[in-house]
């Protein structure tokens, strides 16, 4: 929790690939979607809050269900970070 008056740090993810620690967490065996949120440290109720994802959907991502594209939007809004690197750490 921020205390008054104090800024929020700014998360700035690298370019996907080999140093991108999502990319080595799904590397070492979890999936996309758990590999994000871990990463992101973001629970399910704020992803489901801020993202607008029902805890089910969020459910299904856990068990490999690939994302839409507006699901992804949502995602890569909340964590800050590129489309483009969702949507490879769930095709990859």
């Amino acid at each position: 929790m921020r205390r008054k008056c104090e800024r929020k740090l700014e998360r700035v993810w690298p370019e996907w690939g080999e140093a991108h620690p999502v990319h080595n967490v799904i590397l070492r065996g979890s999936g996309w979607f758990n590999a994000w949120y871990s990463q992101a440290c973001t629970p399910w109720a704020v992803i489901e809050k801020r993202a607008g994802i029902k805890r089910a959907r969020l459910a299904e991502f856990d068990r490999g269900a690939r994302a839409t594209e507006d699901e992804i939007a949502a995602l890569a809004n909340l964590w800050r970070c590129p489309v483009e690197q969702i949507a490879a750490s769930i095709a990859g």
